[in-house]
């Protein structure tokens, strides 16, 4: 048995406690509806997050081991979608954050287009090296990977074999919530892995009209509010490829100010604090973004899976 749900709150489907049989401990859904009611309920700055530890630990991931924020993302993700048994709460969640792309691979011999629909949770943006040490804004990164092509070997079934293909990744659905995974770790000729600090700058306000072809989108989304987005987080990353340390910037809706949540220090900040993760040639370790949290919208209202 998995976790209970109900309705428990504004009409909707909540989590509730599993039962008496099932180790509460073991349900990842349950630990963390408890983990952030006791951070709404609690007069500290910060609260301490043992028992989601545990959970994780639990259910097999590795305490004091180095995570990639994309990968991480993923993990805790899938266990909660295969722990809530229920598929309206399911649908919910993948609205708020599921991205659909559309995948074209043109066979270079004989021209055939092969196409596939892709699901993901992030929208994976490589930071490459540059010897201009140029910043580089968001918007111009992603035009520059998404809106671009690359050759890539598949099988082709006109040509019955392995040929060269041009890739070609289009967005097809946008969610409410839209994640960025900045990745900033390349391998070197020599197999390291090393982190890549060049600047990429990002906005507070996003508008991917300005780098979508709208036709690829149904009728009913072609409103301009789909496509604006503000942004609401950032994680960010201190350290070296092999090692280092997570915090999170995160815009509260209350009184529309920035906090930094660095372990048990939570502090306000402002935006220019923000602005400083955007990345310098000069760091060894210093804190540069690794993932952004986008949501749909212009309102000062935050994400409600309620609706």
């Amino acid at each position: 048995m998995g976790v209970e749900c109900g309705s428990d709150y504004n009409g909707g489907v909540g989590i509730r406690r599993p039962d008496d049989n099932v180790s509460a401990e073991r349900h990842l859904p349950y630990e963390l509806l408890a983990l952030f009611e006791e951070m709404q309920n609690t007069k500290e700055d910060a609260v301490f997050p043992y028992r989601i530890l545990c959970c994780l630990h639990t259910v097999g991931m590795r305490s004091f081991a180095q995570y990639d924020i994309a990968d991480l993302f993923y993990h805790i993700w899938n266990l909660l979608i295969e722990q809530i048994p229920y598929p309206s709460l399911v649908k919910r969640l993948r609205e708020l954050y599921v991205i659909r792309l559309k995948e074209y691979v043109t066979c270079h011999k004989c021209s055939h287009i092969q196409s596939r629909d892709l699901e993901v949770l992030t929208i994976p943006l490589l930071v490459r090296h540059s010897k201009y040490h140029r910043n580089l804004p968001l918007v111009s990164w992603y035009w520059c990977i998404y809106a671009g092509s690359e050759d890539h070997q598949s099988f082709c079934p006109k040509c019955e074999g392995n040929t060269a293909g041009q890739k070609v990744l289009r967005l097809s659905h946008l969610p409410r919530t839209l994640s960025i995974h900045l990745n900033r770790i390349s391998q070197q000729k020599s197999s390291q892995l090393q982190k890549v600090n060049r600047p990429l700058s990002f906005p507070s306000t996003l508008d991917l009209s300005e780098v979508l072809d709208l036709e690829q989108f149904p009728e009913q989304e072609h409103n301009q509010s789909e496509y604006q987005y503000r942004l609401f987080a950032v994680v960010a990353h201190s350290g070296t490829a092999s090692s280092g340390h997570y915090c999170a910037y995160i815009k509260s809706w209350k009184d529309q100010k920035w906090y930094c949540f660095n372990d048990s220090s939570v502090c306000k900040v402002s935006w220019d604090d923000v602005k400083c993760t955007y990345g310098n040639v000069n760091f060894h370790y210093g804190v540069m973004a690794c993932l952004l949290v986008y949501i749909q919208g212009a309102g000062n209202k935050g994400p409600d899976i309620g609706k």
